[in-house]
């Protein structure tokens, strides 16, 4: 007896042991003779074909796994094509699976089938109602078989190969001829021509490249003796199969010699690239053993366990040519001791936004992660839509369309031992639909958790923000800018209180105004109005040796100078405008213009002004520093010389190219088009430069985040993941370090995708960003997802996450989705009257804007909705400066009235009043002030 044999006789023997009762379903054929097997029917529709006799599944003779006979299973199918077949127990007895733990089929096949072209197997019940389909694929990592590889007995050839595959598609990508044992077989003659391709010309071959099932393989050829084989060593054959997304032919196997054969191959000779794909082997003398869960049918709804008719073979979604699969020993067992699993979770909440649907729960006890199930509420089979258990409290379904009601069932899961899972019992069911029109949840989520690190990532007492999540960050004070601003979103969003908000950025003015300042080189957090880019979080001095940043204490002047214009109260909130204004007129700016008029990228005492990055020593030629040249021109206090600005735009210089369609002034890595478009509204201006482009700043950053993307799809570095959907270059962490990604031009690019790259261009490129973001979540949820959202970044190719959040790329996340939904930190920051000067300055036509009054100038006032988005109740303030009538009144977005608020008589001074949305649908609405003569209005987003 082979050994494969005897491992096959001990499984069968321990399945004996083991199991309590088994069920056969199929096992012989129950009219003998006839060739068919009567308690069978199926067909097939479409582009699809399935061999059948008579409407019943074909039997054969010789060799079965158990007893006499086996099935024979002959299906192809195409787009729009499908097949299925229902197997029962001889004359179709109702059969009582209730306490089944699983069904088993034993496989086997005249060549071999890889696992994407193996049918489906579902349940079905004596009324017809099927459970969803599981894979037959046995799950074996897709890879080159060197055990399964080699020449053919018979061949005389003493040629040695090597064998690779060529990452130009994803390795679990299946296609025609993927994945699948290959065979090459040579010749004496000319049989074949190789593929042409740029650098590859067509040329003969005394060889043919094909699947052990038949199908021809187109492939390149590098022939370097013209001898139409391989024959000297470095010559190499790469199999081509085509891109089921484009049609277009990519490498897959490179076949390389290694060595000058002294019998180069010929007739007889054939060599076999064996493949590891989850499949049927090629060896017709074995039968395969494949166990599937009963619990993996998920739960299952209508179908009535107590009465099952039989098991339904079905096509996958994958397209296949005509296979033929052999199967035999079908049966239900029932295992000893099968252990029931954690109880199911608790406390199953669903919201719903725009295609999207968050669920959240409570875990059970043991439980190491969930499992979730999707039915359509109108009927059907359970589906499994989380391909492996969420270790979170809570999931997002980007899957579902709107307005289809879905009904969802959760099992949490627990170890099996050797990697397995145990799934519990079914949860209650809980349903939901999707809503056109109202917020996305996901991206809802992702902004408050981008937020979440912020707050969460910071010393209350004195405001810094980690650099980053890890134990023992520095404080960068970049973060501490996008913090500011992230918390004014934070209270609009109602995620904090407004008094909560005011707390801790009157603790982070107050440190910055009052922190040591001083030439030495400890002992301080800054110097002359600027601070060093890292600052220790418990004492805020210097980090180290790190420069006094003249980038980094911009961008916290950018959190800074919004904050100011943001809080307009009285009290605390007076307090904030001062500290800020005291914080922005110290900086020195002409100070930082030591070779005037360009402003030096930093300062050490250790080093002076000698801190340099590749040669750069001054801020020049286009990247992230506009917000800085626009502020040291504003300054009331410190300014730069008025030729600043034209100094800057002169280091533009060949920075304006063409990619892939696209116009625009280049910058690799995304940051540099974002951190100061996070406060800077340059949607509707321009300067001497953009006017003589004919574009804006705004303009410029969309070009370049869509030329970013079109290099994704293009994918001239051939990562196995960069397409449409999965882009976005930027400084990031990655498998090797640090470093600042970027293209076009490319730029240190490694196959690294960082998720702020897209969601920093929120506001440039909303659909597209969008899609971009719930991809990333989609795809990648338990190794990219975490408490703060997306982490900082990826790499497919290594097999890479990042394990940490950086503030200065959870910053341009959330705000830039803030100002995409309400434009609110523009709206604000533009108010600045020094912001306005500086722009000017540098030659923008600055739009005129309303600016907000002094508290109590202005005869009718209408705050900002908090908290925005609702779902609830919301705060709606009203000022009057004299006491007399007003009318607050609520309007969907067809203007009809919903709501009157207030209709009377007010009291002069400010008034708390609130509308209960909780009555109306999700949608946008606007708040609407009527008094003193005047009208106000603001908009109010309601969720479900």
């Amino acid at each position: 007896m082979s050994r494969l044999l005897a491992l096959l006789a001990v499984l069968l023997t321990a399945g004996a042991v083991h199991a309590q009762t088994a069920t056969a379903v199929f096992d012989e054929d129950d009219t003998p003779g006839d060739g068919a097997y009567a308690a069978s029917d199926g067909g097939a529709v479409g582009n699809a074909t399935l061999d059948l006799a008579d409407g019943r599944l074909p039997i054969a003779s010789s060799g079965a796994v158990s007893g006499a006979d086996y099935g024979v299973l002959t299906y192809a199918h195409g787009d729009g094509g499908g097949w299925s077949l229902l197997v029962g127990a001889p004359g179709f007895p109702a059969l009582d699976l209730t306490e089944a733990d699983s069904v088993v089929v034993f496989l086997n096949g005249p060549v071999g089938v890889p696992g994407v072209a193996l049918p489906r197997l579902a349940l079905q019940d004596a009324d017809g109602d099927r459970t969803v389909g599981v894979s037959l694929d046995f799950g074996t990592r897709v890879g080159f078989a060197p055990n399964e590889s080699g020449f053919l007995d018979g061949s005389a050839t003493d040629l040695m190969v090597s064998v690779s595959y060529v990452e130009s598609l994803p390795a679990e990508v299946a296609r025609p001829g993927y994945p699948e044992s290959i065979r090459l077989t040579f010749a004496d003659e000319v049989v074949a021509t190789s593929t042409a391709s740029i650098g590859f010309p067509a040329l003969p071959a005394r060889f043919t490249v094909a699947t052990e099932a038949g199908l021809e393989l187109a492939f390149r050829f590098v022939d370097t003796d013209g001898d139409g084989t391989l024959s000297t060593d470095g010559e190499y054959v790469e199999v081509l199969t085509e891109d089921p997304a484009t049609g277009s032919l990519r490498q897959t196997w490179r076949i390389e010699a290694q060595n000058d054969p002294a019998s180069p191959p010929a007739t007889g000779d054939a060599y076999r690239l064996g493949v590891f794909n989850g499949g049927v082997d090629g060896d017709p003398g074995t039968w395969q053993r494949r166990a599937v869960a009963v619990k993996d049918f998920g739960p299952l709804g209508a179908v009535d366990a107590a009465r099952i008719a039989g098991v339904v073979f079905e096509n996958t979604e994958a397209t296949t040519s005509e296979r033929t699969l052999w199967i035999d020993a079908i049966s239900a067992l029932v295992y000893d001791g099968d252990p029931e699993g954690p109880a199911p979770p608790t406390a199953i909440v669903a919201e719903t936004g725009d295609r999207s649907v968050r669920l959240s729960w409570t875990p059970a006890d043991g439980s190491l992660g969930v499992v979730v199930f999707r039915q359509p509420a109108a009927g059907g089979p359970y589906e499994r839509v989380t391909p492996t258990p969420v270790r979170f409290d809570h999931w997002f379904d980007l899957g579902v369309d709107n307005g289809e009601a879905v009904r969802y069932v959760l099992r949490s899961t627990a170890s099996g031992g050797i990697g397995s899972r145990i799934q519990g019992p079914d949860s209650g069911p809980v349903e939901a639909a999707a809503e056109a029109g109202a917020p996305d949840v996901y991206i809802e989520d992702t902004a408050r958790r981008a937020f979440d690190f912020f707050w969460e990532e910071a010393n209350p007492a004195n405001g810094l923000v980690k650099d980053r999540s890890t134990e023992g960050s520095a404080s960068s004070i970049a973060a501490v800018g996008f913090g500011l601003s992230a918390i004014t979103v934070a209270i609009d969003r109602g995620w904090i209180t407004r008094e909560e908000g005011v707390e801790r950025t009157l603790n982070t003015l107050d440190f910055f105004a009052t922190c040591s300042q001083g030439d030495q080189s400890t002992g301080v957090c800054g110097y002359r109005g600027f601070f060093y880019h890292f600052l220790d979080m418990q004492t805020g001095l210097r980090r180290g040796t790190t420069e006094l940043s003249t980038i980094d204490t911009a961008l916290l002047l950018g959190g800074v100078l919004h904050a100011a214009q943001y809080y307009d109260g009285d009290g605390a909130e007076a307090d904030i405008r001062a500290r800020a204004d005291q914080i922005w007129r110290r900086v020195e700016w002409d100070w930082a213009a030591n070779r005037p008029p360009l402003v030096a990228l930093g300062w050490k005492p250790e080093e002076g002004f000698a801190i340099c990055n590749g040669g750069l020593c001054d801020w020049t030629g286009y990247n992230e520093a506009m917000i800085l040249y626009v502020l040291g021109l504003g300054s009331p206090t410190h300014p730069l010389p008025d030729d600043a600005w034209d100094a800057w735009t002169a280091g533009y210089a060949g920075q304006w190219q063409t990619h892939y369609g696209y116009e625009f002034l280049t910058f690799p890595p995304l940051f540099g088009h974002q951190y100061s478009h996070v406060w800077i509204d340059f949607r509707h201006m321009q300067d001497d430069y953009m006017r003589g482009r004919g574009i804006t700043y705004f303009e410029n950053s969309r070009r370049a985040t869509l030329a970013s993307r079109a290099y994704a799809i293009a994918n001239p570095g051939n990562f196995p993941n960069y397409s449409a959907e999965e882009w976005g270059l930027t400084a990031s962490d990655d498998p090797f370090g640090y470093r600042a990604h970027g293209a076009p031009p490319a730029q240190s690019d490694n196959g690294t995708i960082t998720p702020t790259a897209a969601g920093g261009s929120y506001a440039f490129t909303p659909d597209l960003s969008r899609e971009a973001l719930r991809t990333f979540y989609a795809r990648y949820t338990n190794g990219l997802w975490g408490d703060y959202g997306l982490k900082d970044a990826y790499n497919v190719e290594e097999g890479w996450f990042a394990s940490d959040y950086l503030g200065i790329d959870q910053g341009p996340i959330v705000l830039m989705i803030e100002n995409e939904r309400t434009g609110a930190i523009w709206e604000s920051f533009m108010t600045h009257p020094d912001v306005r000067a500086g722009l000017e300055r540098a030659g923008f036509d600055v739009p005129a804007v309303a600016e907000e009054p002094e508290p109590g100038t202005e005869a009718a006032t209408l705050n900002r909705p908090a908290p925005n988005p609702t779902a609830g109740s919301v705060r709606l303030g009203v000022s009057l400066a004299e006491a007399g009538p007003a009318r607050l009144t609520v309007h969907d977005a067809l203007g009809r009235r919903v709501a009157v608020v207030a209709d009377g008589p007010l009291a002069a001074g400010a008034h708390a009043l609130s509308w209960d949305a909780s009555a109306v649908a999700s949608g946008v609405y606007v708040v609407r002030l009527e008094a003193a003569g005047l009208v106000r209005t603001r908009t109010v987003v309601v969720t479900r």
